[in-house]
């Protein structure tokens, strides 16, 4: 035995002490960023808000955005919670603004009715745009558009293109 093998023994057993210490230490940090990310109350949502919401009620915007308190900050993609609340007639625009990790907020422009249009024994509202808000019988402030046809549509009703053009010129 020469007093080069008992150096480099004492060598590698030293670098297996560093990497056995540098492995305890990474298993150490994974697990306090999972309990940090996924089991604090810190990143779980408190409140929704909703800004700018008139004919649609703020617990039926949130229903439709799918968020739900208490659940995780990270469990949601916030461009399909945007386009789930796009997705109906009445919203014109929608932002979703993240306030802190625990609170989000809803933004909304929401279209306005223009005319009212009867269509057999519902009436529906018609923004300038001939988009189809929805059935509502108690618009009687707005003008009423006789003739008009609706045809289904993937939204539901929706004037045809001709009759929009109408509209807009």
């Amino acid at each position: 035995m020469g007093p080069g093998l008992v150096e480099r023994t004492l060598h590698r057993l030293i670098s297996l002490l560093q990497f056995s210490l540098l492995a305890a230490l990474l298993i150490c940090a994974g697990y306090q960023s999972y309990y940090i990310f996924f089991t604090a109350l810190y990143f779980r949502i408190r409140a929704i808000q909703v800004q700018g919401n008139k004919a649609l009620s703020q617990r039926e915007i949130v229903r439709l955005s799918g968020l739900e308190l208490g659940d995780l900050f990270f469990k949601y993609n916030y461009e399909k919670v945007r386009k789930r609340i796009m997705s109906t007639p009445r919203i014109d625009d929608a932002r979703i603004v993240i306030r802190s990790p625990n609170a989000v907020e809803i933004q909304l422009r929401e279209r306005q009715p223009y005319f009212r249009m009867p269509d057999g024994k519902t009436v529906y509202e018609v923004d300038k745009q001939g988009t189809v808000l929805g059935a509502n019988p108690s618009s009687g402030n707005l003008p009423t558009l006789k003739g008009a046809v609706l045809r289904p549509g993937p939204g539901g009703p929706q004037l045809e293109a001709a009759q929009v053009a109408l509209l807009t010129e």
